[in-house]
């Protein structure tokens, strides 16, 4: 019998089939509609919260802002209908972002009135941070071992507030998001991660400056920023 082109026989009259190789896979077209959809941005005269940045600045953080970027937040009408779907939009919009960026701010405020402060069941403060898009810290404050593998600190989408130690959130405040923390990095002295700066104006550092870094340990912020990005866009929508 003659082998086919995937089969072989060995000396010893063994017949023995070679895996055939995986084929390609199809090319999947770009889809330049969506491409359009998400690169779209809002048009100038939009309303405030429309022109909300993805993750909040540092005078949202620190609330040093202006009066206008203070709002009254609408309550949630779970009975009857909205007078519009920009309302629906907005409320909505509104009241998630408090809730992913409230957190953040209150333990800020905390630090600011007692830069001395220690780990609390709110908060959680690393100090000696060096700044880069890899970033070490010491974890002296919690006050004892962290266990990484089972820990929620500083998972991947987490967003953190940074200013110098020797200014302590009296002046600057640098908003990141942790963009990853991988298990080898965290596990080492000092532990590190990497982080993803709100602004890139922020990543200018100097490299032999110690910071501080602030965590709120309520909420997670990856969990509801697409989510407010998603109304934003909505709002678009005929």
């Amino acid at each position: 019998m003659k082998p086919s082109s995937h089969s072989s026989i060995p000396s010893d009259g063994s017949h023995h089939t070679q895996p055939k190789k995986p084929a390609a896979r199809p090319a999947v077209p770009v889809n330049l509609d969506v491409r359009a959809y998400f690169a779209e941005g809002a048009p100038d005269n939009s309303q405030p919260w429309l022109l909300n940045p993805e993750i909040p600045s540092p005078d949202e953080i620190m609330g040093t802002g202006s009066e206008t970027e203070f709002v009254d937040l609408l309550p949630n009408r779970i009975v009857g209908p909205w007078s519009s779907k920009n309302e629906y939009l907005k409320a909505h919009y509104e009241l998630l972002r408090e809730d992913a960026v409230a957190p953040l701010r209150d333990a800020v405020a905390y630090f600011r009135e007692d830069p001395d402060i220690q780990d609390m069941n709110i908060v959680s403060i690393y100090e000696k941070v060096c700044v880069a898009t890899r970033i070490q810290f010491s974890t002296i404050r919690s006050g004892k071992n962290i266990v990484w593998e089972y820990s929620k600190r500083l998972r991947t989408g987490t967003i953190v507030a940074l200013s110098p130690s020797d200014d302590s959130f009296r002046n600057k405040c640098v908003v990141a998001v942790v963009a990853a923390r991988p298990l080898n990095g965290v596990k080492q002295h000092p532990p590190e991660i990497d982080i993803y700066f709100a602004r890139s104006i922020d990543a200018d550092f100097d490299p032999h400056q110690e910071w501080v870094m602030v965590e709120a340990r309520d909420g997670y912020f990856e969990s509801m920023r697409h989510t407010m990005t998603a109304l934003q866009k909505m709002s678009r929508e005929r």
